[in-house]
């Protein structure tokens, strides 16, 4: 839903598709995703990307800090 307050869901995926797409297809590879997300609340949910080309896959609950780095200060704070 395009008219929907959070960034995160309606445009976003719809972009992130897009220019996938068009990446891959410059590349000559075939359109075959594995997007690996956080689990934070307004992360998109799988429906929302609507392609059965693009599998979606949480991490783990409160494991963000230990597999990306950068991110320990901030959640440290």
């Amino acid at each position: 839903d395009l008219d929907n307050k959070n960034p995160f869901t309606g445009l976003i995926p719809l972009m992130f598709v897009l220019d996938v797409k068009k990446h891959l297809a410059s590349k000559g590879l075939p359109f075959k995703v594995l997007l690996i997300s956080d689990n934070a609340p307004g992360n998109p949910e799988p429906h929302e990307f609507n392609t059965k080309d693009i599998e979606v896959v949480y991490l783990p609950r409160n494991t963000t800090s230990l597999i990306q780095p950068l991110g320990q200060g901030i959640i440290r704070t």
